[in-house]
C-alpha cells in the first residue's frame, strides 16, 4: 500500500498524473471527502485521506467532526504511524505555505530538525533527539491562550496529564508529553512540548 502526503488537492492531483511521488510520503490529502475504510489492501493503492479545509479562518479552526473520531478511536494512529496529533491536525484542515524546511540532519537518523509554515499563521517545528524524545513547537497566530488551549486539548487529551494551577502547562507525572502554552514577544499564543522519557 502506497501513502502520499499533499497539503492541497492540486498539489495531489498533479503529483498522481505526473508519477512524483515516493513511498516515502505518508498521505495523499484531497478537498473531496473519500472512504479510507475501502481500502482493499493492494499494494499498488493510493490511500486518500481527505484534506478537511475550512471556512473558519480563525487562528485555530475547530478540527472537523471525522477527525476528532479518528482521535477519539484512536484510528489516526493507523492512518498516520508514528505522527503527533497537531501536525497531522495542520496537514488535513490547514494549507502549507511551504514545503518542509530542513534544518538540521543526523549522519544515522536522518533529518532531526525540520518546520513547516501553514495558512493561519501557524508554524510546526519538530527537533528529534534520537533515542530520548522530540521537542515540538506550534506557533500561531491566536491571541487568547484559553482558545489554544482549548482546541488543543481535542487533538492532544490524555488521562494521565493535568493541568498545572495557572494552567500554562498540561503534562503527566512521568515520562509522556509535557506541553507549556505562554505569550511570546510579540502577543501571540506559543505551545512548546516535549514527548519521551
Amino acid at each position: 500500500m502506497l501513502f502520499a502526503l499533499f497539503s492541497c488537492k492540486a498539489e495531489a492531483e498533479e503529483a498522481v498524473t505526473s508519477g512524483n511521488f515516493s513511498v516515502t510520503d505518508t498521505v495523499s490529502v484531497e478537498n473531496v471527502e473519500e472512504n479510507a475504510e475501502e481500502n482493499t489492501g493492494n499494494s499498488d493503492e493510493v490511500v486518500v485521506i481527505p484534506h478537511f479545509g475550512t471556512a473558519d479562518s480563525s487562528c485555530f479552526p475547530v478540527p472537523n467532526e471525522r477527525f476528532k473520531t479518528w482521535i477519539e478511536h484512536d484510528s489516526i494512529w493507523t492512518l498516520f504511524p508514528m505522527m503527533n496529533p497537531v501536525y497531522v491536525y495542520l496537514i488535513t484542515h490547514s494549507d502549507s505555505t511551504e514545503a518542509r524546511k530542513v534544518l538540521e540532519t543526523d549522519e544515522v537518523w536522518g533529518v532531526i530538525d525540520w518546520e513547516q509554515s501553514f495558512s493561519n499563521g501557524m508554524k510546526f517545528r519538530k527537533v528529534t533527539h534520537p533515542e530520548a524524545g522530540a521537542d515540538m513547537v506550534l506557533n500561531t497566530s491566536c491571541t487568547s491562550l484559553s482558545k489554544v488551549r482549548n482546541r488543543i486539548l481535542m487533538l492532544i487529551s490524555e488521562p494521565d496529564n493535568s493541568w498545572s494551577k495557572d494552567s500554562s502547562s498540561y503534562a503527566p507525572e512521568g515520562a509522556g508529553c509535557h506541553y507549556n502554552f505562554q505569550k511570546i514577544e510579540d502577543g501571540t499564543v506559543e505551545v512548546s512540548w516535549y514527548c519521551g522519557c
